[in-house]
Order: structure tokens, then C-alpha cells, then sequence
């Protein structure tokens, strides 16, 4: 569930159990952080669970 580099500042949600990007400017995909599913960045939504997505 991560796709990072070394040197990414990231924050934990110890509710999830998961750690979050500060900076997705250059990605191209973000997963969901409540199922974990690979979504477009573009996306507003989890196409999986509709929940919203931390950006």
C-alpha cells in the first residue's frame, strides 16, 4: 500500500492504521486509506467504497 521514496514526509492515521503522503503532486494513483483500494488520482471518491480520498 505504499508507493513512496525515501525522504517522504508523511503523517500516520492511527485510526486506519496507515500512513499518508503530504506531497502527491507527482503521483498518479492514491489508495484508499479505508480499503485500500488503488484509485486515479483524479478521483474524488474510492471507486471501490465511495468513501473520500485523502489528499
Amino acid at each position: 500500500m505504499w508507493e513512496g521514496t525515501v525522504g517522504d514526509r508523511v503523517r500516520y492515521h492511527p485510526r486506519f492504521g496507515a500512513y499518508e503522503k503530504y506531497d502527491k503532486s507527482k503521483d498518479r494513483i492514491i489508495y484508499c486509506i479505508v480499503c485500500d483500494e488503488m484509485n486515479p488520482i483524479q478521483n474524488d471518491r474510492c471507486k471501490k467504497c465511495n468513501n473520500l480520498l485523502f489528499k
